[in-house]
């Protein structure tokens, strides 16, 4: 049986989300080569008031937070050495 993305919040236990990802989000996941976030990824306001917060539903959502937050650590890392030069 197929879940659906009500299926897969509810058993994480998300309450207020929107399928619905931001443009930039979407955009950086497919341009890094991660593919769709969508039905992986939910935009999550339950822990945050205003602006929401990318959730994974599946471990592919997993692996595309965990992808894209190594690799906006390197690039910050980055910054800060070209900045010391």
């Amino acid at each position: 049986m197929a879940e659906t993305i009500r299926d897969l919040a509810e058993a994480k236990g998300i309450k207020t989300y929107d399928t619905a990802i931001p443009q930039y989000f979407f955009d950086a996941a497919t341009s890094a080569g991660l593919g769709n976030p969508g039905g992986h990824i939910v935009w999550g306001y339950d822990d945050i008031l205003y602006g929401g917060e990318p959730v994974p539903l599946t471990r592919v959502g997993e692996r595309i937070l965990a992808t894209m937050a190594i690799r906006q650590a390197a690039s910050t890392l980055d910054m800060r050495e070209s900045v010391r030069q």
